[in-house]
């Protein structure tokens, strides 16, 4: 019986009088008790679950959640009944149903970002099973949007969203407690696609909820409930664990001091706690400064190069920038290159056991990550967030194929760059006016006739009287045969950065007493020579030649030249060579100084023969020819930049690495053919020919073009040694970083606060960043508090024997998620104590699973470590408990035990908010 267009109260009858058939994908926590629910008020229930057992079971009459009370009687009565049944076939379920709800676990990451993956899978079984006037409702917990989301995957069956209906209707249980939660201890939030669908909805949960349903503007008003709810508590326990910390360093006891101001009817501090239920770049990953342009940084030189004081927290060398720094970022909503502000810079060591993960692509392209870091996947049309350690062979990862384009100097000021250190030279003019003859003589009498009769002022009195001066013709140096004369300006013309790119691939600067720069080719590279040279001529610059084995130097003894060279940060040599920063701002500029970089440094290479081919038992022989273009350098930011610009002119090259020297590879077509008129000469040729005689374009099947970004497949994620330090960067308003060779990464910060965040792109969620820093510190500020104590013992924690006591994240329920345990467990091991486990709720494959040695007793024990609220935690003997330890110590992450029994049995007593 389809439900669209029935009002609620007929939906309520047709419920009790099991006239339709309910699907709930997901036979979990909270699936089961769901559907268990459902079939109790007289529909028709399957259960779909990916677990054969759990299905089996389920149709036995057996409850396999054994954490919730009253679900073992509803199971078994409702399958006797004939009005539950389960089934691992989720296309045959959602043929049999009228409304699907899905309910498969929504888990998290280490950074709270959901893995989607089970709801992806349930929705495109459900579109192989849709049918006019379905109801498809979201249960699980999800960033506002997804749902809506899923529409294009359901649209698969054919149908359009109004043809089925569509709703999001939070759960809002907890583990211990859902039967209850689910019957009427919170009003149900719903949301819909449409009017009809959000009657129906309210229908079916008005007859199982007896405090009724909240019914909401739109799908993604529900789904925002949900996570404002969860938001709301973090922020809150963050307040109450900030405030407890604050009163252990002043000799409060916070929870007396809680306690108080709660009785201020408008003031609720929450309890303080363990927990509430940065990943980084290895030191050589480039970043990209907005710095005169785009300059390439390794990530440790960009983290000491900007200023402020350090402050160390936790371990992590943290920054926060005193000027604005902005770095190449990817805006995700827009699919453009933007430059992100820094607000955060930090550095740290790697934590024992803390992999570092290669990421290799199918261009050759490589990044090293800390294993949690977050890197962005192109999956459906999207962009999606992985963990690096959960990337899979096959995953696509976008690097950037524009740059942001910005205004690029027009002329370069030698009087400018000069006079930073003006010895040495003077400034040359067609003669001096009587009046400003008269100033000179005022104040560099006798040395001002010299000036006035050779119509030259030393560079540092020009600088200072250039008001009165007349318009210079030339900056000059030397005397006699070793004069020389400069142009005063320098056009930032194509013709100049195309020598500037010959200097970066065949020149060098010596420093052996004067500056002099030297252009070397070999003696048949005739075109490229005879370019350099008529490209020196057309500025005014002379030059010397020689030949030596081989060699055809292009000499300049011009020290003004070296000195705009210097100025332009171009490097002294092919080690340290890179292209001025604002040339990646300018696609012409670009071309052009890739035009010498690549006539000077890169490669034509093509490839003809036979190309056999057997078909039908036949032999087929054919012509093929096939050609590449490679540029080596040994500089390393010279490779990044190249990357930028090919990537920003259309060419996505492949790429290599020989000792130090970095290749990059063109090949393709599409790809070569962007490379006319840029490469000339015999190298120019050559390609020429090859696209000329090509018969068939086949796409380069390496990367696959999207515009701003092009998709590159990850083949490999490999563990790498590592043993240094790792860096971060937060920018506002993006979360996106391009990294090395283009590639566009996550930036550098649990479950509901971060759908806030991440999900932020005009406002900075700036208090739930800060309540979620803070909570996910208290695991650390416990181990902190058991060292304290330990010391006032005069134990060391190294050796120490810790047992931990409560795995769960909460009590009484077997649920790990969040669990605090889990970080200081592992914390307490990196710092060499021995660590114990015990759990009522757990076993001991539990606790070597947190990494934990299972103990069901207290001898030998130095501090007992409490993370988690269990009944049977409150009722410790501590004077029988007392006896059996090593050292008596009780760190209370849970606040269970009484401070004065503790005190009174002889132990040393830490508790989050006390420290006395």
């Amino acid at each position: 019986m389809k439900l669209i267009g029935l009002s609620r109260e007929e939906v309520k009858e047709a419920f009790r009088e099991g006239k339709f058939t309910i699907t709930v994908y997901g036979m979990g926590k909270m699936g089961l008790p769901l559907a268990a629910v459902f079939a109790d008020h007289g529909a028709n229930v399957i259960g779909v679950d990916i677990n054969e057992r759990v299905v089996e079971a389920i149709n036995r009459g057996e409850n396999h959640i054994k954490e919730e009370p009253g679900l073992d009687e509803l199971v078994r009565r409702n399958v006797e009944a004939g009005r539950l049944r389960a089934t691992t076939d989720g296309v045959w379920a959602a043929k049999q149903a009228d409304v699907m709800v899905i309910l498969v676990p929504t888990l998290t990451d280490e950074r709270g970002n959901l893995k989607l993956g089970p709801v992806y899978d349930v929705v495109e079984k459900i579109s192989r099973g849709l049918e006019k006037g379905d109801i498809v409702i979201t249960e699980a917990t999800m960033p506002p949007g997804t749902t809506e989301s899923l529409v294009p995957i359901l649209e698969k069956s054919g149908l359009k969203l109004g043809d089925f209906g569509l709703a999001h209707a939070p759960e809002r249980t907890m583990t211990g407690t859902a039967i209850r939660d689910i019957t009427g201890q919170y009003p149900k939030i719903v949301g819909a696609s449409d009017e009809k669908t959000l009657e129906a909805v309210i229908g079916i949960y008005e007859t199982i909820n007896r405090k009724g349903v909240i019914p909401m503007s739109s799908i993604k008003a529900a789904e925002a409930v949900k996570v404002f709810e969860g938001v709301y508590r973090d922020v809150n326990i963050g307040l109450a664990n900030e405030l407890a910390m604050w009163c252990e360093e002043h000799g409060l006891d916070a929870l007396e001091v809680f306690k108080a101001a709660n009785t201020q009817p408008y003031c609720h501090i929450h309890m303080p706690g363990a927990g509430v239920g940065g990943h980084c770049f290895a030191k050589d990953e480039f970043v990209f400064l907005e710095r005169d342009g785009i300059e390439p940084l390794t990530v440790e030189e960009l983290f000491e190069a900007i200023p402020g004081e350090a402050e160390i927290v936790e371990g992590v060398t943290v920054k926060r920038p005193l000027k604005p720094y902005y770095i190449l970022s990817f805006d995700t909503s827009t699919s453009k290159p933007v430059f992100a502000k820094i607000t955060i810079a930090t550095k740290r060591k790697l934590k024992p056991g803390e992999r570092v993960l290669e990421i290799k692509t199918r261009t050759g392209r490589r990044i090293k990550l800390t294993e949690n870091h977050i890197v962005w996947v192109y999956k459906g049309g999207r962009f999606i967030e992985k963990l690096a350690k959960d990337l899979q062979p096959g995953d696509t990862v976008a690097i950037v194929t524009e740059l942001p384009q910005k205004e690029t100097p027009e002329v370069l000021d030698m009087v400018s760059i000069l006079s930073g250190d003006p010895t040495g030279y003077r400034v040359k003019f067609s003669g001096i006016p009587a009046d400003a003859k008269s100033v000179l003589h005022s104040m560099f009498a006798p040395k001002s006739y010299d000036y006035v009769r050779a119509n030259h002022v030393p560079l540092e009195h020009y600088v200072e009287l250039q008001e009165t001066l007349p318009e210079p013709v030339a900056v000059t140096r030397g005397r006699g045969s070793g004069y020389s004369e400069f142009p005063l300006r320098v056009e930032v013309s194509e013709n100049f950065m195309t020598l500037l790119g010959y200097y970066i691939s065949e020149g060098c600067i010596t420093t052996d007493g004067s500056l002099r720069t030297r252009f070397s080719f070999n003696i048949n590279e005739t075109e490229y020579i005879e370019e350099v040279k008529k490209a020196l001529e057309k500025i005014g610059v002379r030059y010397s030649e020689y030949v030596q084995n081989n060699v055809h130097h292009i000499k300049v003894s011009s020290k003004a030249f070296a000195e705009l060279l210097k100025f332009l940060r171009v490097g002294l040599n092919s080690y340290d060579a890179k292209a001025p920063g604002f040339v990646l701002y300018d696609r012409k500029l670009q071309r052009a100084v890739l035009r010498g970089i690549l006539n000077g440094d890169g490669s034509t290479v093509v490839y003809k023969g036979d190309h056999k081919m057997k078909k039908n038992g036949n032999t087929y022989v054919t012509k093929r020819i096939s050609a590449s273009f490679e540029v080596a350098t040994a500089s390393d930011k010279l490779a990044q930049q190249l990357f930028l610009m090919f990537q920003n002119i259309g060419i996505v090259p492949s790429y290599k690495q020989a000792g130090r020297i970095h290749v990059l590879r063109i090949f393709g077509p599409n790809n070569l053919e962007k490379l006319r008129g840029i490469v000339t000469g015999d190298k120019g040729e050559k390609l020429e020919y090859y696209l000329r005689n090509i018969k068939k374009r086949e796409k380069n099947s390496s990367f696959k073009p999207m515009g701003s970004f092009a998709l590159v497949e990850v083949t490999g994620i490999q563990p790498v040694e590592y043993d240094d330090y790792v860096y971060s960067f937060e920018v506002a308003g993006t979360n996106t970083i391009v990294t090395t060779s283009g590639l566009i990464v996550h930036n550098c910060i649990p479950v509901y606060p971060w759908f806030v965040i991440n999900l932020a792109k005009k406002t900075n969620p700036r208090l739930t960043k800060t309540a979620r820093e803070i909570n996910d510190s208290m695991p650390h500020h416990v181990v902190e508090l058991t060292v304290r104590a330990l010391n006032e013992a005069g134990r060391p924690l190294r050796g120490s024997r810790i047992l931990v006591l409560g795995l769960t994240f909460r009590g009484g329920v077997r649920e790990f998620m969040k669990a605090a345990a889990k970080p200081i467990i592992e914390e307490l091991k990196e710092w060499g104590a021995r660590v114990y486990a015990y759990d009522p709720l757990c076993t001991r494959e539990d606790a070597e699973r947190f990494g934990a040695e299972w103990k069901e007793d207290f001898k030998g024990v130095d501090a007992i470590v409490i993370t988690a609220d269990h009944r049977e935690f409150k009722g410790l003997d501590l004077e029988e408990i007392g006896k059996e330890m090593r050292t008596r110590i009780i760190v209370d992450g849970r606040n269970v035990v009484d401070p004065e029994k503790a005190k009174s049995a002889g132990f040393i007593y830490r508790r989050v908010g006390l420290v006395r």
